[in-house]
């Protein structure tokens, strides 16, 4: 129903993105395109995907088709910089076909906002949500904490969806509090819980969202932690700031 909206709205260009994958998403049903961009690789829905990052990687390969020019993310640089890095070289790469898009890099860069992605929603106690559910995403979101907040104590609070998987990725440092999404495939508290306990000491399970978050204030305001970040399935962030707008403003 989609495509046949944009036949019928005449338009230059669209941006379609695979739901999962690339050779047998749903998408994935044009054999002429302009481009195609081969976004970050990593171990998620592999029992869809394959096993490995190359089974996956060979999947996402499908939407390739011939005289095809393809773009591939980078792997350096924090999950921003990359994506911002992909961005500029998919429209460079339009640019050759005629597409003149100089001012819009420019503008788009700058104007750019991602909710869920190092999100603030709150300054005093410091307070981020970021959308990182998969194995790759947590070790960038190490980076980033390494990086840019090397010499805090931080509290996380963390769900994910139940076909995620986490190994050595869970050893995070800091006190971490797990919640279940308010979803039907969100993974246990307790679960999460007695995963991150192989790499953690410092792990408690909640009964809720609310209670996790007030926890996590309670924290910052016996200067346990100098902040917070709540991380996981993107179906929580927007529970963690409700909830978070509602026990900060109280």
């Amino acid at each position: 129903m989609a495509f046949m909206f944009f036949a019928e709205a005449e338009l230059d260009v669209c941006l379609i993105e695979c739901g999962m994958g690339g050779r047998d998403d749903a998408t994935n049903v044009f054999d002429d395109k302009l481009l195609a961009v081969i976004t970050n690789i990593s171990l998620d829905h592999t029992k869809e995907l394959g096993e490995t990052i190359e089974e996956i990687k060979e999947n996402k390969e499908g939407i390739i088709k011939n005289n095809c020019p393809v773009v591939y993310a980078g792997t350096m640089g924090s999950i921003e910089e990359i994506n911002q890095e992909t961005a500029i070289r998919a429209a460079e790469e339009l640019q050759k076909q005629g597409f003149k898009l100089k001012k819009y890099i420019d503008e788009g860069i700058a104007e750019t906002y991602w909710p869920g992605r190092m999100e603030t929603i709150c300054e005093e106690p410091l307070f981020i949500i970021d959308g990182a559910h998969n194995p790759g995403a947590v070790l960038k979101l190490r980076d980033y904490i390494d990086l840019h907040f090397t010499n805090k104590t931080i509290t996380f609070i963390m769900g994910v969806l139940a076909d995620k998987d986490f190994a050595e990725e869970a050893n995070i440092i800091g006190k971490i509090y797990t919640i279940t999404p308010n979803n039907s495939r969100g993974l246990s508290a307790n679960k999460l819980s007695d995963v991150f306990s192989e790499y953690n000491e410092n792990v408690v399970a909640t009964k809720s969202i609310e209670e996790a978050v007030e926890s996590a204030v309670e924290d910052c305001k016996a200067n346990e932690s100098d902040m917070i970040i709540a991380f996981g399935s993107l179906s929580i962030l927007r529970d963690i700031k409700e909830a978070a707008n509602k026990i900060l403003n109280s």
